[in-house]
């Protein structure tokens, strides 16, 4: 079965006419209805629904030549996005979108793009394609705007792609493909992940017969950082000679968690535990999503990052407990539970990315870390987890601008020296300190080289929902992307 897999872009036009067979209207007040909808029917259903703030109207049945019209009355108190992208919800196929002009049209239709995602592409109907409208607006929709819509729309794509779609080779493969402009993007294969000592990562892949591979992601930075002599020393197609000169380190650094599937390793997921886990690399799509704004939008920032691919299954050479492994920071680790398997990969990806490139600002890692953290947290929150106290309130303030919400959660001494074993130098699950959340980004925290500053997000909840909510659909939500952007473009 070919990969079905395209980069999407969200197809909104400008109109000065309602063309399309269904509109959603978004005002703030009635008085803020068109013209074209201004009569005595619409006016009658109106106070017959008491349309007050937060509230959502249809009509239907070839209402002046449409089949469906929504009006949505904005509540000020809430955000705008989150309210237009559940309005959308309602609606299936093509369709128009008017936002009156008290409101923000980069927030409406922001919500409105994210409402009308839908994963189809193994739908094998045949589809019309879809095409949106924002009628009668002095905007125009910018480039940024749909560069982050296709960003989000990426990640959301790559976590929703079945497993076998998508295993650390193919996706390899497929994130290499994409037409990146300026961002060199190099892939290191089990050979060089061996040579260069990512042990943990290495343990977790054993049980798969699909070999592991490492992305590694360069903006602005100049060759001679690289590691790989093989990395491209010219000009970038996408740049230009008023670009800025890249820097020798980055200012930047974020690790993604990329596990395509994760069936527990030897010690075993139950059923339904395991039943969603194709999305265990949603911190690797966040990550690349981020990468692929950046680079199309041509953002002079110096950025590194990268993602570590791998499977988590039960093949006869698959890591057992109480193995002991070499990271790539040459600490040896205990394992305690082959389960714990994602912060065995970022640990070593912290340890190469802090080493070798020795980010001036921050590392972030970003991944589904721990169930600890969705029992604590909900669907709905990230967990943040820094000892730096200023960086923590920095990615705060950057959530606190987007839909995605985050909470901290401790990370202190007493956590990174739960993480002592007695036989190596670390374990990598400490299950008489609860707190898992917490001790997962305390493990990791032990690879990363100072004086780098770090941050871990666990995402664990609200990367894949059951239920919508917002801007937010049920399975696969590209949570984390804007978090990311928003810190990295502060």
């Amino acid at each position: 079965m070919k990969t079905s897999f395209t980069l999407r872009d969200f197809p909104i036009s400008t109109s000065d006419t309602f063309d399309q067979k269904q509109a959603l209207l978004v005002i703030r007040d009635v008085s803020e209805i068109p013209e074209p909808f201004q009569n005595p029917f619409l006016e009658a259903a109106l106070k017959a629904s008491k349309l007050s703030d937060g509230k959502f109207l249809t009509v239907e049945g070839q209402y002046q030549g449409m089949e469906k019209l929504g009006i949505l009355r904005i509540d000020p108190n809430k955000p705008l996005s989150h309210q237009v992208a559940e309005a959308t919800r309602s609606f299936e196929g093509s369709m128009g979108i008017y936002v009156g002009n008290s409101l923000d049209c980069n927030a409406a239709i922001f919500g409105f793009a994210l409402g009308a995602y839908r994963f189809s592409n193994y739908l094998t109907k045949e589809k019309e394609p879809l095409s949106y409208e924002l009628v009668q607006s002095p905007h125009l929709v910018s480039h940024e705007l749909l560069t982050r819509i296709q960003s989000i729309y990426l990640a959301r794509d790559l976590v929703n792609m079945p497993s076998n779609e998508k295993n650390p080779q193919k996706l390899t493969l497929l994130v290499r493909n994409l037409p990146w402009k300026s961002t060199v993007v190099r892939a290191m294969d089990a050979d060089e992940l061996r040579e260069k000592g990512f042990g943990m990562l290495l343990a977790v892949s054993s049980g798969s017969a699909v070999p592991a591979s490492v992305l590694v992601f360069e903006r602005n930075i100049a060759p001679m950082a690289s590691p790989d002599s093989g990395a491209v020393d010219k000009q970038s197609p996408g740049s230009s000679s008023q670009d800025p000169l890249p820097k020798p380190f980055p200012d930047y650094g974020i690790i993604g968690k990329g596990v395509t599937f994760d069936a527990g390793g030897l010690q075993i997921k139950p059923d339904k535990a395991m039943a969603d886990m194709k999305m265990d690399m949603a911190g690797a799509a966040a990550t690349i999503a981020a990468f692929w704004y950046l680079d199309q939008c041509d953002v002079a920032k110096s950025v590194v990052g990268a993602v570590g691919l791998v499977e988590n299954l039960l093949g006869g050479s698959a890591f057992k407990p109480l193995d002991i492994v070499r990271a790539h920071n040459g600490l040896t680790v205990e394992i305690h539970h082959t389960d714990a398997e994602g912060r065995l990969v970022l640990g070593d990806l912290a340890s190469y990315v802090s080493q070798t490139y020795l980010p001036s600002k921050w590392l972030v890692s970003i991944a589904t870390l721990t169930g600890a953290c969705m029992h604590a947290l909900g669907y709905d929150y990230a967990g943040l987890m820094s000892e730096d106290d200023a960086l923590a309130r920095d990615i705060q303030a950057a959530a606190d601008r987007t839909c995605e919400s985050v909470w901290r959660l401790p990370l202190d001494e007493r956590m990174t020296e739960g993480t002592h074993a007695k036989i190596a130098d670390r374990k990598n699950l400490t299950s008489e300190m609860m707190a898992g959340a917490s001790m997962g980004a305390a493990f990791v925290s032990q690879f990363v080289c100072e004086p780098v500053k770090y941050a871990h997000l666990d995402i664990a909840g609200p990367a894949y929902r059951t239920k919508p909510r917002g801007i937010f659909p049920s399975e696969a939500t590209g949570f984390g992307t804007e978090i990311l952007l928003e810190y990295v473009l502060l």
